[in-house]
């Protein structure tokens, strides 16, 4: 996006490092040569998962639009902002997929996508920054600089996506907030579900013959209905069971509508 920020940190202080951990099974895959380049990051950042090879993925894509699924617990700062600034500065679009997790550097890297989506069941993480670091207390103070100087390039970053104020975004950071897609959304974290997760659920019910009222109160008189009842009974139901100008209809419909001739039915059969 046009108005996120390059960030910018200081060199680290010698004899601090972030604390990598490899998983298991990692990937990291691009797919260059479809009509929807992709690049999957299945893996900790600065491990599997590196701004060396981003540069050369997104060489070999070219001046395209590409996608970019995520599922990282994160993992070093470095590489995740390096790798945020490379997607940042892409000439095409860059569409983000959160499929499992965003954590942590894999969040920062998230939040370079021009378009933002999540799975229904997918999860953001943000936190401030940690490392470790050795040495003497001159190092340790240093360090600690450092890290709040990381923490408020980090909070600068999502406060410029999401529009968020900076005090609520380092509120969130101090508490290690895990957003669900849905806090996400509602938060500006990100733009939209999936397309799958996105589609409406068809709650339709279909009657295995019935086309229209007049089948449908056929079929009720089959059902031992009186004439008359069935007439009430397909006049107060059928326009549930068809919908309401082609819209989905839910059983809590065709109940409201049935329980209003209720009495009436009662007393006609």
């Amino acid at each position: 996006m046009e108005n996120l920020p390059e960030i910018k940190l200081p060199r680290a202080p010698k004899g601090l490092r972030f604390d990598v951990q490899a998983i298991a099974d990692p990937v990291f895959a691009v797919n260059a040569d479809s009509s929807t380049p992709t690049i999957s990051i299945f893996a900790v950042i600065g491990l599997d998962v590196t701004a060396q090879r981003i540069a050369g993925a997104l060489r070999a894509i070219g001046n395209r639009p590409l996608t970019a699924q995520i599922n990282s617990p994160g993992g070093d700062y470095y590489e995740g902002i390096a790798i945020y600034n490379l997607f940042r500065q892409h000439p095409q679009p860059v569409t983000v997929q959160v499929l499992g997790i965003a954590a942590s550097a894999a969040s920062i890297i998230a939040m370079a996508g021009n378009r933002i989506e999540m799975a229904r069941n997918a999860d953001i993480m943000i936190h401030r920054a940690k490392s470790i670091a050795m040495g003497d207390a001159a190092l340790m103070i240093d360090a600690a600089d450092f890290l709040e100087k990381l923490d408020a390039a980090m909070a600068k970053t999502y406060a410029a996506r999401t529009g968020l104020p900076l005090d609520q975004i380092t509120a969130m950071m101090a508490a290690e907030t895990y957003l669900p897609s849905d806090e996400a959304l509602n938060l500006g974290f990100a733009d939209a579900l999936l397309a799958q997760d996105a589609a409406p659920q068809p709650r339709r019910l279909e009657s295995a013959a019935a086309h229209s009222k007049i089948e449908f109160e056929t079929q009720l008189r089959g059902m031992g209905f009186a004439r008359a009842a069935a007439a009430r009974l397909a006049a107060g139901g059928w326009p549930a069971l068809a919908g309401a100008a082609g819209e989905a209809t839910d059983l809590d419909q065709i109940i409201a509508r049935l329980a209003a001739n209720t009495d009436e039915i009662k007393a006609l059969r």
